[in-house]
């Protein structure tokens, strides 16, 4: 007679030592930490997707749009969508689409670009955004109002079939198979629906074994599996799938019953209203936002109890707790956490944080600050008295800055052991110059040469090619140059940028006696041609005379009756 199943409920010292050990095997040992990642204007962050370069979306739903997080150098734009504009359906370029809701995001090709799948959720659709220019066009789904409702809200149904047909009801998590399917946690319908993107036709994924109330989320795990967050059933389901339309129930996570607990046999833990999945394919684990609980659990499979079987533990987060508070995973705090995805630059994990307005990260090991920004500046020298020579220092205030000369220009890290990359643009008058040109990131741009403070005068010179920047100033003499500092393991520093502009310095003009003056300019590297009129017109190259070398005209005087001369000089330099 087989003894009954031991149901382990873990406490906090147990769960770190099972986080350490079986799902961050390379750092046993090591601690799982939760920070903030960015909060920047969001109102309900609800989902979030990863692209093959590590570039981060996230549905911002309460402000109807999708932002794009930039995986080089972090910087976070609106990729489609108006925050301060009412809700709709509009298709579109990006900046007059509008969306209702929009909740699931996955990163999906169609028709050969690449970009975001986007559950439209009030508006019962599934939407595309083309990640190049964000462009958004509709996938599934047809928007139906009820006219009887002087809002004007659009309706819901269970109808299969092509664009223009097909509809849904409060579509809320999606996921792609990579092969050109996305399945659509379909909510008000309580079905799971799947959309061919060759063909846009949507059907209803046929499932044996089980039913489905409300499921808010489908992820994609081992080959032909496919795990729902059935959300009102307080349930984590695994689907066998047979075919791309159909399957049958393979595993069952929680027992039905809302509530927290823990265990090694799959079907007798507790949830609390699970809305958010992502498989960790490295280590063969679920990650679930169980959101009712306002913690991250994970599920591992568990054979002792059978090859179907799952344990269920604490990831991250207080169980019934509610809270923003960052550090040891066992302590921190989530409100309402929804969408997850992994992090593979960072190995780490990010999470939704609905409530808290947030995305959080879960790493393995201490949270490490972001890598210091760099500065941009220009070398100038002061004089050591201990070394008893001038030596370098990079002086970086006053931008946008004038020269009359040219210069070398640097980058100084702020730290050690970091690599740092940057851009140069050439721009044009008046300054104060625009953000012009690509941005640095990890792989665009030059790396920055082996500039330091306190490089003696003439070690600087001698080694100058190997210490400036290579700028380029042939647009009108003005430049940007933007520098970005990164480390492995670590998130970018912002990027900085700084304007400068080069013009030839206003002549000078010494004494005043018609027989004896001369021009002076202080412009020198390089030397300008100085042009003058004695007619009262503007001197330059085509309408005046070159001033000789050595800044003094030549054969002026008064003709008769004149008594003065209006002498206009000025310099003129390439770039």
């Amino acid at each position: 007679m087989k003894s009954a199943p031991v149901i382990v409920m873990k406490t906090k010292s147990f769960v770190a030592a099972l986080m350490a050990t079986l799902l961050w095997p390379a750092l046993a040992g090591a601690q799982i930490t939760v920070s903030t990642f960015f909060t920047n204007g969001l109102f309900e962050p609800y989902a979030i997707a990863v692209d093959a370069n590590n570039n981060f979306f996230v549905s911002d739903s309460a402000h109807n749009r999708i932002l794009r997080v930039d995986a080089a150098s972090g910087a976070i734009t609106a990729l489609a969508g108006l925050a301060d504009q009412p809700p709709g359906s509009r298709d579109g370029a990006a900046y007059e689409a509008t969306f209702n809701n929009p909740q699931g995001v996955a990163v999906a090709n169609v028709g050969g670009a690449s970009g975001v799948v986007v559950a439209d959720n009030r508006n019962h659709l599934i939407r595309f955004i083309r990640a190049s220019d964000g462009a958004v066009w509709t996938l599934a789904g047809t928007r139906v109002v009820d006219p009887g409702d002087p809002f004007g809200e659009p309706i819901g149904d269970l109808v299969d079939g092509g664009l223009g047909v097909s509809r849904l009801n409060y579509p809320l998590g999606v996921a792609a198979d990579g092969a050109g399917r996305i399945y659509i946690a379909d909510s008000g319908n309580n079905a799971i629906r799947v959309l061919d993107l060759t063909t846009s036709n949507l059907t209803t994924l046929a499932v044996t074994g089980t039913t489905f109330w409300q499921p808010g989320a489908v992820a994609l795990g081992k080959a032909n599996e496919l795990w729902v967050a059935d959300t009102r059933n307080n349930q984590v389901k695994l689907i066998k799938l047979s075919t791309p339309t159909s399957g049958v129930l393979f595993s069952e996570l929680g027992s039905g019953e809302v509530g927290y607990r823990d265990s090694t046999l799959g079907g007798t833990a507790k949830f609390n209203g699970p809305r958010g999945l992502v498989w960790w394919t490295a280590n063969s684990t679920l990650l679930i936002s169980d959101t009712g609980n306002h913690v991250v659990r994970a599920a591992t499979n568990y054979t002792i109890y059978g090859a179907t079987n799952y344990s269920v533990s604490l990831f991250a987060g207080v169980p019934g707790l509610n809270g923003l508070f960052n550090g040891e995973a066992v302590q921190a705090l989530f409100d309402t956490p929804v969408g997850l995805a992994t992090d593979q630059e960072l190995e780490s994990f990010l999470v939704a944080d609905l409530k808290n307005n947030a995305i959080r990260r879960i790493q393995s090991g201490p949270v490490r600050p972001p890598v210091e920004a760099p500065r941009i500046g220009w070398v100038d020298f002061v004089f050591d008295f201990n070394l008893g020579d001038f030596v370098t220092i990079l002086r970086t205030e006053d931008q946008p800055r004038v020269f009359y000369n040219n210069v070398s220009f640097a980058v100084l890290l702020g730290e050690s052991g970091v690599d740092c990359k940057y851009k140069t643009t050439p721009t044009t008058w008046p300054l104060p110059f625009s953000d012009v040109g690509l941005n640095p990131s990890k792989t665009v741009g030059s790396l920055r040469p082996d500039y330091r403070n306190g490089e003696s005068r003439s070690s600087f010179r001698a080694n100058i090619a190997n210490r400036q920047l290579v700028v380029d100033r042939s647009t009108n003499g003005g430049v940007v140059i933007k520098a970005i500092a990164y480390q492995a393991g670590r998130q970018n520093s912002p990027i900085v940028k700084a304007g400068y502009g080069f013009k030839v310095a206003s002549p000078i003009i010494s004494g005043n006696n018609l027989a004896q003056f001369s021009v002076l300019c202080a412009t020198t590297d390089p030397a300008p041609s100085l042009y003058y009129t004695l007619d009262g017109t503007d001197p330059s190259p085509s309408n005046g005379t070159l001033l000789p070398e050595d800044g003094e005209p030549e054969n002026l005087a008064f003709a008769e009756g004149q008594e003065s001369i209006p002498f206009k000089v000025r310099g003129y330099a390439d770039a």
